[in-house]
């Protein structure tokens, strides 16, 4: 499995999080402190998320039943507690208030109503993040979860460029059916960076791409093939 440090989780990470938190009007009043939970890790600012935090109810609706919490106030502590949601099937359509879900490792989001993927950007804790069955076209917030080991996209019938996931190396399973991409040379160069490789699973299905013999689309799929990558088109 490709997975980096733990060194690197417990260090510079979260400075860095922090400064893209104030940087993006996302922190609330003062910098979120470093506390460290039973020894774990666990990162929780200090400063409680506004009540209300989720204009979505969908979204509120699956976290509360992901913290067993049905009512009071969500807090940054809870936030901060939630590893996995499962949030499949439940016409959320605005993610805004998952920020601060920090320590996210696993998001179900399949088979919502999702366009805007902005608020995912900073839970770079994520492994696996689903995403199929949504209304999404611009997949440039995903640039940064580096840690992703599986993506689905597919069936958001939208996508055209995919070359915001070249840096996500840590890739062992990505999902692209059925979008509108006509350009896979990005994976090349995830390929080319030590990513997609022996092993490793791409879905290219019902794409617009040009698989004709000696076509760039068909030899960039050849190159992958060529590395062990296993490549459905």
């Amino acid at each position: 499995m490709k997975r980096r440090s733990q060194d690197a989780v417990a260090g510079g990470l979260w400075v860095g999080r922090l400064t893209r938190l104030k940087r993006k009007g996302l922190a609330l009043g003062a910098v979120g402190l470093l506390l460290v939970l039973g020894g774990c890790g666990t990162f929780v600012p200090d400063e409680d998320p506004p009540v209300g935090i989720f204009p979505d109810p969908n979204l509120e609706k699956a976290v509360r039943d992901a913290l067993d919490k049905p009512i009071g106030d969500i807090t940054m502590e809870d936030m901060a507690s939630l590893n996995v949601l499962e949030a499949e099937f439940s016409d959320i359509e605005d993610l805004t208030g998952l920020q601060f879900a920090v320590n996210l490792e696993r998001l179900n989001l399949g088979y919502n109503a999702l366009s805007e993927l902005g608020p995912l950007e900073e839970l770079t804790d994520l492994t696996v993040l689903l995403l199929w069955g949504n209304e999404i076209e611009d997949v440039g917030p995903l640039a940064t979860l580096t840690s992703l080991e599986e993506l689905a996209l597919s069936y958001n019938d939208r996508i055209s460029d995919i070359e915001p996931l070249q840096n996500l190396t840590q890739l062992e399973a990505l999902r692209l059916r059925r979008n509108v991409i006509d350009d896979v040379s990005p994976l090349v160069a995830n390929s080319d960076a030590g990513g997609l490789g022996d092993g490793d699973y791409v879905d290219l299905r019902d794409n617009n791409l040009d698989l004709d013999p000696g076509s760039e689309d068909r030899e960039d799929i050849q190159s992958l093939l060529d590395r062990g990558v296993d490549v459905d088109y």
